[in-house]
C-alpha cells in the first residue's frame, strides 16, 4: 500500500472531530498523521452556545485547553518528535470535517443569512474594493464558520498570500483615515476593554499593552460596535516552495524560559501568522545566557506588527533549532504561557 494522501489544513481552518469537538488549526506544518490544532469548543450541557441540538462551551486559555484534553480527551495530546514536546493535535482518523474561511466567506458574499453575515459582507467588500485583491484571497474564520457565534462575535478576517497581505495592510491605513467609511482603529476606552480580555492569557501592564497595540492596522472597529481582526497568512504555494517548511526539516529542543531585551533588525514577517522577527540581543534579564539568539517567533496575533528598529522586551521559551542540512540557531518562542510577553 502507498502512503496515505496528505490532509491540507492551515491556520484559520477549524476541525470538527467525530466526537463533536471543535479545534482551530495552528500553522501549516503538521506531523504525517496529525493536524496541529488547539481545542476551541467542546460539548457541555451548561454551555452558552449551541448548534445541532448540542450545547458548547468555548475555552480561551491555553492551560485550560490542555487540562480539558488531558483529563477528558487524551487522544488529542501528541508527543511530537520534531517539536520535542507535547502538543494539541487531531489524528487524521478523528477528523469529521474541515471548515475553511475562504469557503465560508464565498458563501456569505453570495447570500448572507443574518445580520452578522451582512456586516461581514459589508466590511470585507470595503477591504476588497480598497486593496484590489480577489475575494478568493480573503476568508472569515471563527465561531460563525461553525455556527457557534453570538450576536456580539467579532469578525476574524484571513488574508492569504504575502502580496495580498501587504496590499490589505496598506489599504487599512487609508480606510482608517477616510471619515466616510465606518472603519476605524480602537480608541482608548476600547483598548481598555481589549486589554481586560487579552490579559487573561498574557500578563503585561496596560501602559505596555497600549504602546504595542495603538498603531496596529490589523484590528479595529466596524460600524461603531463590531470588532474585527486580520490575520495574514502565506499562500500554499509560498509554503510549499520553501523546503524548510517540510515537517521534520527542523527539530526543536526546549532550553528553558528566558527574558531578554533586543532590537528588531528584520520585520519582514511582522504582519504574518506566525510572526517572525530577526533580533540583535542586547541584554539577558533571566534564563540561559551567552546564547546567540537569531529570532523571535509567535503564533499569537497578539504579538504581530512590532516595528523595525524598535527595542523590545521579550519573555518566552528559548529553543535550539537544528536543520536537516546541519543548520543550528537559537530562537525565542512567545505565547505558549501566560508569563510570556513582547513589549516596547
Amino acid at each position: 500500500m502507498g502512503e496515505p494522501m496528505p490532509i491540507y489544513a492551515r491556520e484559520g481552518d477549524f476541525i470538527e472531530t467525530n466526537n463533536d469537538l471543535i479545534f482551530d488549526v495552528k500553522g501549516f506544518i503538521h506531523p504525517p498523521a496529525h493536524i496541529v490544532a488547539y481545542l476551541r469548543y467542546y460539548p457541555d450541557t451548561l454551555g452558552e452556545r449551541h448548534r445541532k441540538n448540542c450545547r458548547y462551551k468555548k475555552v480561551y486559555s491555553l492551560d485550560e485547553r490542555f487540562k480539558i484534553l488531558k483529563t477528558q480527551f487524551p487522544q488529542f495530546i501528541y508527543d511530537d518528535p520534531a517539536m520535542g514536546q507535547l502538543i494539541q493535535a487531531v489524528p487524521h482518523r478523528y477528523i469529521r470535517k474541515i471548515y475553511e474561511p475562504h469557503v465560508y466567506l464565498g458563501r456569505v458574499l453570495k447570500k448572507p443569512k443574518n445580520r452578522y453575515e451582512k456586516a461581514v459582507a459589508r466590511l470585507t467588500q470595503y477591504i476588497l474594493d480598497e486593496s484590489g485583491i480577489f475575494h478568493s484571497d480573503l476568508g472569515v474564520s471563527g465561531s460563525p464558520m461553525v455556527g457557534l457565534n453570538r450576536p456580539d462575535s467579532d469578525i476574524d478576517i484571513i488574508v492569504y498570500g504575502s502580496e495580498n497581505a501587504r496590499k490589505v495592510h496598506d489599504s487599512m491605513e487609508r480606510l482608517f483615515k477616510d471619515e466616510q467609511i465606518p472603519i476605524r482603529p480602537y480608541n482608548y476606552q476600547e483598548l481598555q476593554k481589549l486589554y481586560k480580555f487579552k490579559s487573561q492569557d498574557t500578563h503585561v501592564s496596560f501602559e505596555d499593552f497600549v504602546k504595542f497595540e495603538i498603531e496596529k492596522k490589523t484590528q479595529g472597529i466596524f460600524e461603531e460596535k463590531i470588532e474585527f481582526f486580520i490575520r495574514n497568512l502565506k499562500a500554499w504555494d509560498e509554503i510549499e516552495a520553501n523546503p524548510t517548511n517540510e515537517y521534520g526539516y527542523y527539530k526543536y529542543r526546549n532550553v528553558g524560559e528566558i527574558a531578554v531585551q533586543a532590537r528588531i533588525v528584520n520585520d519582514q514577517e511582522a504582519i504574518f501568522t506566525p510572526c517572525i522577527y530577526g533580533i540583535k540581543l542586547m541584554k539577558v534579564f533571566d534564563g540561559p545566557s551567552n546564547k546567540s539568539i537569531e529570532r523571535v517567533v509567535s503564533y499569537r496575533g497578539r504579538f504581530t506588527e512590532a516595528k523595525l528598529g524598535k527595542i523590545i522586551n521579550i519573555r518566552g521559551t528559548l529553543e535550539i533549532v537544528n536543520g536537516k542540512n546541519g543548520e543550528e540557531f537559537y530562537q525565542i518562542v512567545v505565547g505558549a504561557r501566560k508569563e510570556h510577553y513582547l513589549t516596547y
